[in-house]
């Protein structure tokens, strides 16, 4: 896990697509040739390779290749490739499963207030696209906050006391034992306690710490794990909780996040953050591989949109001042993104997100 405080790098440029599902970045040499670096993953293993080709053209005789072409056919809604001679359908690795893992990173800071009032506004328009556009695929849905922290300390001290939080917060779940995911970073959200926090077990099914296709009262139960409150510590480490909410560890049978993460789904991270991240260790470009690692390097399996504060710019967004250039990095840094403000309408950007998701697998 990664547990300490960084410099951020200079303000960067959005990520060019790579050759490939696993290349990073290409980079033209003198001599015409061109250079690679790959992501692989190898038992859990992240590495970088290089590979130099020439970009000079072939003179290859492509009759062996169109015979290869037209002794198949391919299915083009499905990615099924038929064999002309045995009649025999094979399914391409490629292939879209209709399966997709969306995960919700919103950082539970006192001046979260605009944050949550967009998240909100945008709540009934994304569930009546899945209801309606995603109604025959099997999603994940799972929000995280940007600590491991448990409720509030005076609700706690009083709780004990009283009973109650003696009238501060007036619907503190007292009665309510958190368990070790309740205070562990990136576990999936099932209740949050303190100010502005949906203070109850939210009714998720299943027996997961994230909703699952054929939830009951889907928009309900989401806009109950979405309000994580404002009872965040002072060392919030909201990068670091999205890195941990797919990581191996926690998506391990009988982990926090169990199966949360599938290697054939799609994944969108939808992240809102104020301030900064000032205490997940890495830089820019370790975040970006690390979350691509995820899903084994294929980069056209994420789309990451990150909403943040501008107003070190001289934007309007935020009010600290403090530079955020390593998180806007890091949303360049995947491919398929997109980097704003939480100040925005949240509309736009979901529904960029899940039109890519839908236009890829549809070409898949």
């Amino acid at each position: 896990m990664l547990a300490a405080c960084t410099v951020a790098p200079e303000q960067g440029g959005s990520a060019t697509e790579p050759d490939s599902e696993d290349t990073l970045e290409s980079v033209s040499g003198s001599d015409g040739s061109s250079e690679s670096s790959y992501v692989t993953v190898t038992d859990g293993s992240l590495s970088t390779t290089h590979d130099t080709t020439s970009s000079e053209p072939t003179t290859d005789d492509t009759s062996s290749t169109t015979s290869d072409i037209t002794s198949t056919t391919t299915d083009d809604t499905t990615g099924d490739a038929t064999d002309g001679s045995s009649g025999t359908t094979t399914v391409s690795p490629n292939a879209c499963k209709k399966k997709i893992d969306i995960l919700f990173a919103v950082d539970n800071n006192g001046h979260m207030t605009t944050a949550h009032y967009n998240f909100g506004k945008m709540l009934p328009h994304f569930i009546d696209r899945v209801e309606t556009e995603f109604a025959d695929w099997d999603y994940h849905m799972m929000v995280v906050k940007g600590d491991e922290i448990w409720g509030n300390e005076y609700c706690e001290e009083r709780c004990e006391l009283v009973g109650n939080c003696d009238g501060a917060i007036e619907d503190y779940p007292c009665d309510h034992e958190p368990d070790v995911c309740d205070m562990t970073l990136g576990a999936g959200v099932t209740i949050s306690a303190g100010s502005a926090a949906s203070n109850t077990l939210c009714p998720i099914e299943g027996g997961k710490r994230y909703i699952q296709t054929g939830q009951t009262d889907l928009k309900g139960t989401l806009d109950c794990t979405r309000r994580v409150g404002f009872s965040g510590g002072l060392e919030r480490r909201q990068v670091q909780s999205v890195l941990d909410a797919v990581s191996p560890e926690l998506n391990a049978p009988g982990a926090c996040n169990d199966g949360f993460l599938r290697d054939d789904a799609y994944l969108i991270v939808f992240m809102m953050m104020v301030q900064n991240d000032h205490f997940t260790l890495g830089t820019s470009q370790e975040w970006a591989e690390a979350l691509l690692a995820t899903k084994g390097g294929k980069f056209d399996k994420i789309f990451f949109v990150g909403l943040f504060e501008d107003h070190y710019k001289g934007g309007e967004c935020g009010s600290s001042g403090y530079s955020n250039d390593d998180v806007f990095d890091w949303v360049d840094g995947i491919y398929h993104s997109y980097g704003g403000t939480y100040c925005e309408d949240y509309i736009p950007h979901m529904d960029e997100a899940l039109n890519y998701v839908l236009d890829d697998c549809e070409a898949s």
